[in-house]
Order: C-alpha cells, then sequence, then structure tokens
C-alpha cells in the first residue's frame, strides 16, 4: 500500500527553490547549529580525554595517601611506619622554599624536594633525561621549569643556600612530576636533590614530612569509598605515631585517585560547557527566527498552494522536513568538528596541565 501526502512533493521542491535562491539564510540556519553544537561536543569529547590523562600521570607516580608533617621524621621512622599492617610503602621527604638562577640571570623562586631514590617508588617524579642526582653538585629540574630558565638546558645554576651564598649545581637530569602545576604558568620552579645535599643548603629550614602509602586504599575508583579508606589509615598512622612519642602537626590526606588540580581542571570545563550549551540554545532560538522570517516571506505563495489541494498539515510537514534536514547537516558538522576540537584540547593538554604525554630531552653534554 503506498501511502502519499497530497502536495507534500511540490510543496517541498517549492521550499527548496526557495532556499537555494537564498544560500546565505540557510548557510546562516546551519553554520550557527553546527559550530555551537561542536563546542559542546568539543569540551565533552576533550573533557573526557583530559580527565584520563590527568589520572593516568597522576597515578603512575604511586601517589602517597597521606603526608604527616612532623619533626624528627627519619629513614628509621619511615621503615617502621612501613611495617605497620596495612602500610604498602612510606618514605621521608623534604622541601624548600629558596632561589635560583642560571648562568648568573635573574633570580627565580624555586621549591627544593628530596630525591630518595634508593626508597620505594612513591610520590617520585618520571624521569625523563639523564641521571638521578648522586652528589651534592647535582639538580633534577621539573621539566617545564626550562620555560622559566629560557628554554634551554645549557649554563651553570646557582642554588641560594640558607646563609644566602649562592651554591654552584649542575643540572644532571630532567624529571616530570604529574603532581605539580606547570611551572611557567606558576612562575615557581621545582627541583630535587640529594637528600645530603638538601640538608647541606637548608640546614634547620627544611620542612620534613612523611609520605605513607596504604594497600586497603582503592584509588582506581575515586570515591568516597576510597577517602574514607585513606581517611581511616591515616587515623590508625596518626595514633601509632602519638603512641611513639611523636608530634604531628599536620596531617594532609588529599582524594585517593585524583590529580590535585583535575577538580579545578573540571570545574572550568563545567564553566566552559555550560556557555557553550547556551550559546547552542540561542544559535537555536537565532536560526527559529531565520527560518521563521523565511516561511513569512513566501507565506503568500504557500496559501496559493494550500488553496489549490494541498492540505493544511501539509505545509506544517513539508517545514518540518526542511527543518529536520538542516538540523541533520548542521549536527553531522558540529560532531565533526566537535571531534576534532576535542582531539585539538587533547594534544594542548601537556602545555596547559604539566601531562606527561611528551618525552623531554637534554643535550648529552649537559647531562652526567
Amino acid at each position: 500500500m503506498k501511502l502519499s501526502v497530497p502536495g507534500l512533493g511540490l510543496l517541498l521542491r517549492k521550499l527548496g527553490r526557495d532556499l537555494r535562491a537564498a544560500p546565505g539564510r540557510a548557510l546562516a540556519i546551519v553554520l550557527s547549529l553546527a559550530l555551537s553544537s561542536a563546542a559542546v561536543v568539543a569540551l565533552r569529547h576533550g573533557g573526557e580525554r583530559l580527565n584520563q590523562a590527568m589520572r593516568d600521570n597522576y597515578l603512575a607516580t604511586r601517589p602517597a595517601h597521606a603526608q604527616l608533617i612532623l619533626h624528627g621524621a627519619t629513614a628509621a621512622l619511615a621503615a617502621s611506619v612501613a611495617a605497620q599492617p596495612g602500610v604498602q610503602a612510606a618514605r621521608v621527604g623534604m622541601q624548600w622554599r629558596t632561589r635560583l638562577r642560571r648562568d648568573g640571570g635573574a633570580w627565580q623562586p624555586v621549591v627544593l624536594f628530596a630525591s630518595e631514590t634508593k626508597s620505594p617508588e612513591l610520590a617520585q617524579p618520571v624521569l625523563q633525561a639523564g641521571q638521578w642526582p648522586t652528589g651534592k653538585a647535582d639538580l633534577a629540574l621539573e621539566r617545564d621549569g626550562l620555560r622559566l630558565l629560557g628554554g634551554e638546558a645549557q649554563g651553570p645554576m646557582e642554588l641560594e643556600g640558607a646563609d644566602g651564598r649562592p651554591q654552584g649545581l649542575r643540572l644532571s637530569a630532567l624529571v616530570h612530576d604529574a603532581a605539580m602545576a606547570p611551572s611557567s604558568q606558576e612562575g615557581m620552579l621545582y627541583a630535587y636533590l640529594d637528600p645530603a645535599a638538601l640538608t647541606a643548603l637548608a640546614g634547620t629550614q627544611a620542612e620534613p614530612f612523611l609520605l605513607v602509602r596504604y594497600t586497603d586504599v582503592d584509588e582506581r575508583t575515586a570515591d568516597d569509598t576510597a577517602q574514607h579508606a585513606a581517611d581511616t589509615a591515616a587515623t590508625r598512622t596518626l595514633a601509632w605515631l602519638r603512641d611513639q612519642g611523636y608530634t604531628v602537626h599536620e596531617a594532609r590526606v588529599p582524594a585517593p585517585g585524583w590529580h590535585p588540580h583535575q577538580r579545578q581542571a573540571q570545574g572550568a570545563l563545567v564553566l566552559f560547557s555550560g556557555s557553550a550549551l547556551l550559546a547552542m540554545v540561542l544559535c537555536a532560538v537565532a536560526a527559529a527566527v531565520l527560518l521563521r522570517g523565511f516561511l513569512e516571506r513566501h507565506r503568500p505563495q504557500l496559501a496559493v498552494l494550500t488553496a489549490l489541494g494541498a492540505p493544511a498539515w501539509t505545509l506544517g510537514l513539508a517545514c518540518a522536513l526542511m527543518v529536520l534536514v538542516l538540523g541533520l547537516v548542521a549536527g553531522l558538522l558540529g560532531v565533526r568538528l566537535g571531534m576534532l576540537g576535542g582531539e585539538a584540547l587533547a594534544r594542548a593538554s601537556p602545555v596547559l596541565l604539566n601531562l606527561g604525554l611528551a618525552r623531554a630531552t637534554l643535550p648529552w653534554r649537559e647531562v652526567g
């Protein structure tokens, strides 16, 4: 049984000729819908890629589930904590803020960390090029810090010691620390020294802390259950330290499985996605106004066709089909452009968020 709609074919041919006669209006409708939908798709696709990359990079460093600030933290204490039930690994860390410059240039603020290369792999940056610092004259630099130092790894470096005197150092390695924000955007360098070298430079100004990683924290879930497990395990460690006579000045238990800056990145993506959705709604309204103006212009001719026998609902069906075709073209174009935009956003993420998606290199004459 063949289904026919009186006058539909004639109306569609009429509307098609009218659209070809005014291509600018049809192009404006398609582009407004396509570009607005492309922005939504790009942020959705690129945001998913970005969130996954941040998680993968951060978890690859085997981050600590708890950071405990206390004086008197030693390697022996870390070994005792690591021997406690439910503790996977523990190590002592130190940090100190000072200034660094290269080849007599301007001083740059820097946060120094002790690199315990012989300890269990726990919250350690990933070596990108060169060798870990093994002597008092070696320094490893977070790779993005080269941007603040001029983009090159050549030239001697100096650190300002606790006594105010500069100490000459050799850049021995570039490392990637997924937990740190990009140095070029923060205006802060991050560097790593041998523990003995850091102690000699900072003296009593170095801030010791204890990093602990637990076995019963499933950071892959990154939910409230993992957070509760981390809080419970950290509380157990705090109680043990108090029993041993140690005073913990501060306990930090970050959200397991979450990059330190992931929530900020997600917040920005949500804000941009909301703006893109609002833009898409406004573009849809603009497209409706353009289409209404197009139909109003041809109302007398459409009325004639209706008078010749086409039912009134045929006109509505013909307009709906025309809107469907324009929307389908705009949707296909918008999804394609959005996927390309999402890939571009993902490729830009190493620069924006210091992700480990590219390998850094140093001239071999500068890396020992």
